[in-house]
């Protein structure tokens, strides 16, 4: 196992806990209001008819490694790492190089398309003389830096270990530190502002953000805990995080959402040998309906979950992927949240 990988397992394996898989939902203080939930579109079989146990998976590819997300430009590329490359893996065709830069060469632990198109790369410190950042990496393989660590505002822990990702309509992005236990929005200019720190944002490595309910969800430790926070028009916080559900004895990684409203979250335990995908049903207010549903198992570590997008990747399937290079496909019946479209 390379030493970044052995590094970043140990550290997370400090604070993800947990015995039975079993769940809990506490209500939310105040319920989403239905108008602002994403409605059920009419595609096959609709959100009333989402499967109910495990679905077939298949592998899709095993060319892209030293990659723990991936993402959807939306025109019919996959967009993820192999080494030290940012390419794009079309459905039909070659593997296209979009970036060889020199600081892409480590391990990367986000990985999302900006509405303008540009990718954004979230860059660990796991080594002496390295340090944490955003990289912006433009169509044409330019890599500028989006946010660093130099840019920390004083009274804010230190940005060291950027892990989980997502970016909103606005091109603002929010991202988890798992070295210092925050949760950051970094708008779009660079500015970063705090959403959560401590025990409420420890071990963070999923993200999603509902653009209509303009809320964050993320998944985290100890115990397989999904949480929420709402945050106003300027992205700031509307009160503290809340808990979705709590899922005992899972190692929660990444998360999406589909236009039904629920949660899909990828569980990958290595010491267990254990890699599923779960998906969490949510009422009309936004609270977990009964336990997780397992719907796909593997045979290798996982830890991004995204919705395809774009010609020749299936709307209606998430694709799972790992730091060993595997992609995997699983139709899961319903189309993913509604997301602005990259240009």
């Amino acid at each position: 196992m390379p030493r970044v990988t052995r590094m970043l397992s140990l550290m997370l394996s400090t604070c993800l806990t947990g015995a039975s898989l079993t769940a809990s939902a506490p209500a939310f203080a105040q319920a989403v209001p239905e108008a602002r939930r994403p409605q059920p579109q009419d595609d096959a079989p609709g959100c009333r008819m989402l499967p109910r146990g495990s679905v077939h998976s298949w592998l899709v590819t095993e060319s892209v490694y030293q990659n723990e997300e991936l993402a959807f430009d939306g025109k019919g590329l996959l967009i993820a790492k192999k080494g030290e490359a940012l390419v794009a893996v079309p459905a039909f065709g070659p593997t296209r190089v979009i970036s060889r830069d020199a600081r892409l060469a480590t391990l990367s632990l986000g990985l999302r398309v900006l509405p303008s198109g540009d990718v954004l790369v979230a860059q660990p410190a796991v080594a002496e003389g390295l340090t944490a950042k955003l990289l912006r990496v433009r169509p044409d393989g330019t890599v500028s830096e989006f946010f660093t660590a130099a840019s920390m505002p004083p009274g804010l822990p230190p940005f060291i270990i950027p892990n989980g990702l997502d970016v909103d309509a606005g091109g603002n992005a929010w991202v988890s530190d798992v070295a210092t236990s925050q949760l950051l929005r970094i708008s779009a200019n660079g500015t970063p502002s705090s959403i959560a720190v401590g025990a409420e944002a420890q071990g963070v490595s999923g993200l999603v953000f509902d653009d209509a309910r303009s809320t964050l969800f993320y998944t985290g430790a100890p115990n397989g805990t999904v949480r929420r926070v709402r945050v106003d028009a300027s992205g700031r916080p509307v009160g503290p995080p809340e808990v979705v559900t709590v899922l005992q004895g899972t190692r929660l990684d990444g998360l999406t959402q589909d236009r039904c409203g629920n949660l899909y979250v990828v569980d990958s335990d290595p010491a267990r040998k254990r890699f599923r995908l779960l998906r969490v049903d949510l009422d009309a207010g936004g609270a977990a309906v009964g336990g997780p549903t397992v719907l796909a198992t593997f045979d290798d570590q996982v830890s991004g979950v995204q919705f395809g997008a774009g010609p020749g990747y299936d709307a209606s399937s998430v694709y799972v992927s790992g730091i060993w290079g595997k992609v995997f496909q699983v139709p899961v019946g319903a189309k993913g949240a509604p997301r602005f479209s990259a240009p």
